[in-house]
């Protein structure tokens, strides 16, 4: 191969993080009910939701389509934050917080004990691909101390068609793949697995050579055998979809990763 032809596979390679045509994101701006936490759903359980009743969720969208804290008034676009030290936190919903106050993500209880600036990279219902694109895409515009990662294991598969797309095949209605290759493949354990920790080796191998600290976790509560109550509406404050966490688990991440970090001291 030329290194002509191999300049132009690296400058594709570049432009494909750095576009603009990244994934279909809801518009900047405040925005009341965000994917699975809809009003439709709200009205249907309003018993098991009473908190939220008096304390109703405002999401926050920047112009690059990411949800950022509340609090920050002046400086809540990516370019505003660029000088100032911040932790990466990678994931789907569950980091995005679908269901909570930006003040019960994991994320922001992490922050608080790092005391570095969230910038949240969390995307509803992607896989674990676009988790490794946008710390490619977002790695060196910022001085970042840590990436923290919290993915549970999805059979969520990465399609490109121009605009960076997750596909899930877990009830197999995928236009992209022929049925017998997701029988046979996409949907069994091993496969899912293995997509899953290749794209943990890509982002470690990342983090590694920026000199940043990466801590990892997915959902490891479920391999412990625990009694887990996804809706537990009495004892708990609930994610307000009645699908996520609640905050309970929530905090039982960010603990988990505080305890990461002081591992490191």
């Amino acid at each position: 191969m030329s290194k002509e032809r191999r300049y132009d596979l690296k400058v594709t390679f570049e432009n494909f993080f750095n576009s603009n045509h990244i994934r279909k994101v809801p518009k900047p701006g405040p925005h009341l009910w965000m994917g699975l936490d809809s009003y439709k759903n709200f009205q249907s359980n309003k018993k098991k939701l009473k908190y939220y009743l008096d304390n109703p969720i405002e999401y926050r969208i920047n112009k690059d389509f990411y949800r950022y804290d509340n609090s920050l008034r002046n400086k809540f676009n990516f370019e505003d934050l660029e000088n100032q030290a911040v932790d990466l936190y990678l994931g789907c919903s569950h980091t995005f917080g679908v269901g909570h106050h930006w003040k019960h993500t994991w994320p922001f209880l992490v922050s608080q004990h790092t005391n570095n600036t969230v910038v949240n990279l969390g995307v509803p219902g992607s896989g674990i691909d676009i988790s490794y694109i946008n710390l490619k895409k977002y790695i060196d515009r910022f001085n970042v101390k840590n990436v923290f990662h919290f993915q549970p294991i999805y059979p969520r598969y990465y399609v490109y068609n121009g605009i960076h797309n997750t596909v899930s095949v877990a009830n197999m209605s995928s236009p992209y793949f022929n049925d017998i290759y997701k029988k046979e493949s996409l949907v069994k354990n091993e496969t899912i697995v293995f997509n899953h920790f290749r794209c943990v080796d890509a982002i470690t191998g990342i983090c590694l050579s920026k000199n940043v600290n990466y801590f990892h976790l997915y959902d490891w509560f479920n391999e412990d055998n625990l009694t887990i109550n996804y809706q537990n509406y009495l004892t708990d404050i609930p994610a307000r979809d009645l699908s996520h966490y609640p905050l309970s688990l929530v905090q039982m991440i960010s603990k988990k990763f505080i305890e990461k970090v002081d591992e490191l001291k």
